[in-house]
């Protein structure tokens, strides 16, 4: 068997201080990796985000006016302040040689039939952080200019006050008779 001299306890006690000082260096940081990423998520909450929901969506025609009528919800979910200033009904026309888009902005016009949606969007919506704004945005365009065209897509754009946010979503809208 084999005595305990001083150069064996020294190398022993060595050996023991180095593994508690790798531990510590492993507990150090696995700590540090933890608050990156918190202070990334904090960071990610004090970006402009706006989140745009849309409940119902149809089309109906009043006189020579198509009516595309959307229930929408704009959230902010940041911890900011944020207004959407522009909200936009984007209808694509068919791939030719020209790639085109009808733009339309909500209209406020009260045509006969639209009575019912008393609760419109007013653009532009001020929203404090973590607040939600809902209503029906109306866009109005010419029959003429839509009957006949095979409608590629429609889409809502949102945009934030920062200009910094922008929100496209895809919507199908049904006819109401």
């Amino acid at each position: 068997m084999w005595e305990w001299t001083p150069t064996l306890i020294a190398a022993a006690v060595s050996c023991g201080i180095s593994f508690c000082s790798f531990l510590l260096a492993a507990w150090s940081l696995r700590i540090s990796l933890l608050n990156r990423r918190l202070a990334l998520q904090q960071e990610s909450r004090k970006q402009p985000k706006l989140l745009v929901e849309s409940m119902k969506n149809f089309r109906t025609d009043i006189g020579d006016h198509a009516y595309f009528i959307v229930h929408l919800q704009i959230t902010n979910t940041s911890e900011n302040h944020n207004a959407a200033k522009r909200v936009e009904l984007m209808i694509h026309l068919p791939d030719g040689r020209n790639r085109s888009a009808l733009r339309l902005e909500p209209t406020d016009e009260e045509a006969q039939g639209l009575e019912r949606f008393k609760n419109r969007v007013r653009i532009p919506i001020q929203l404090s952080a973590g607040s939600a704004a809902a209503g029906w945005a109306i866009f109005a365009a010419p029959v003429k200019f839509l009957r006949g065209k095979d409608i590629k897509e429609y889409n809502l754009e949102v945009e934030d006050i920062h200009s910094s946010v922008k929100v496209i979503q895809s919507l199908i809208f049904l006819s109401e008779r």
